[in-house]
Parts: C-alpha cells; sequence; structure tokens
C-alpha cells in the first residue's frame, strides 16, 4: 500500500513538473506570437503615418495657399 501511494506521488510530481514546463513553453509561444503580431500590425499602419503626416497637411497647405490668391 506505501509503495503504491509512492508511485502514485511520484507520478503526481511529474505529472506537475510537465504541466508547468507546458505552461511555461506556452506562455513563451504566447508572447512571441504576440509579437510578431504587433509587428505585423505596426508594418500596417506605418504607411498611414507618411499619409497623415506629409500628404495631408501638404494638401491643406496647398488649398490655404490657393485661397489666399
Amino acid at each position: 500500500m506505501n509503495t503504491n501511494h509512492k508511485e502514485l506521488q511520484d507520478s503526481i510530481s511529474k505529472l506537475s513538473k510537465e504541466l508547468q514546463d507546458s505552461r511555461v513553453e506556452f506562455s513563451k509561444e504566447l508572447q512571441d506570437s504576440r509579437s510578431e503580431f504587433s509587428k505585423y500590425i505596426k508594418s500596417l499602419i506605418y504607411p498611414f503615418y507618411w499619409i497623415l503626416g506629409i500628404f495631408i497637411p501638404s494638401i491643406i497647405g496647398m488649398f490655404l495657399y490657393l485661397l489666399q490668391k
């Protein structure tokens, strides 16, 4: 009975260790996928910074210049 209890405790501790390792590995994978997704989103948004930062003010500036004439 005692050896059976010992084997059960060993298997539980082994499963607990495997679960902890899997949890750590999963959290690393999740963090990597989040950073990849963030890079992807930034690469999609970056061209719009050019549009908002350069093209729109220049169009507004040309419009205001034409209004002065």
